[in-house]
């Protein structure tokens, strides 16, 4: 995907990537023994276009957050259509409003998990939003609209992915992402 969109054109120097947002499935507690993949497969029914950057790190000149990269002079951030992503790179000439990309590369973003373990994360402080207090209002908020749509293609490509290696590149099976995890 970078040599697909990167390729040919010098002034982009960073691949933004738009996120799907997951909740928690309806899992109150955290059962280690299925990964997070085959446990967590409801997301909100939007992609998110503050992602992540894929980004040349010698044509930022200073991050002010994991979201906003500050370029040299004439660089840019650009979506996997090609578009310049003004909502990563506030440098960029005019405010363009790219609409969410998932045709060639998406970020699933596990925030919430289960409640179990999102209370446990929280715990441990943000480093980055360091006077914001975070608690189970938190959870329930940011969890409410985050089971709207079943998506397990994530699972669908690493199964995929881990039958093309000899012995499947050393992973373990992993049970069936057709579980079923209902919403309570």
């Amino acid at each position: 995907v970078l040599h697909d969109v990167l390729d040919g054109r010098k002034e982009a120097v960073t691949l933004t990537v738009d996120r799907a947002n997951f909740g928690s499935s309806g899992h109150e507690k955290a059962d280690y023994s299925v990964g997070v993949l085959d446990r967590f497969q409801h997301r909100h029914k939007n992609l998110h276009t503050l992602g992540k950057n894929i980004v040349s790190p010698r044509m930022v000149s200073y991050v002010d957050n994991p979201h906003y990269m500050n370029y040299f002079d004439g660089k840019i951030a650009v979506n996997s259509n090609g578009q310049i992503n003004a909502t990563i790179n506030p440098n960029a000439q005019g405010l363009i409003q790219s609409p969410p990309v998932s045709d060639k590369i998406v970020l699933n973003h596990y925030y919430t998990k289960s409640r179990e373990e999102f209370l446990k994360t929280i715990s441990r402080g943000d480093v980055y939003h360091l006077n914001v207090q975070r608690g189970e209002d938190t959870f329930d908020a940011v969890n409410k609209d985050h089971n709207d749509v079943f998506d397990d293609e994530i699972c669908k490509y690493r199964d995929a992915r881990r039958d093309l290696l000899p012995n499947g590149g050393g992973w373990n099976r992993h049970p069936s992402c057709t579980t079923d995890c209902s919403i309570q």
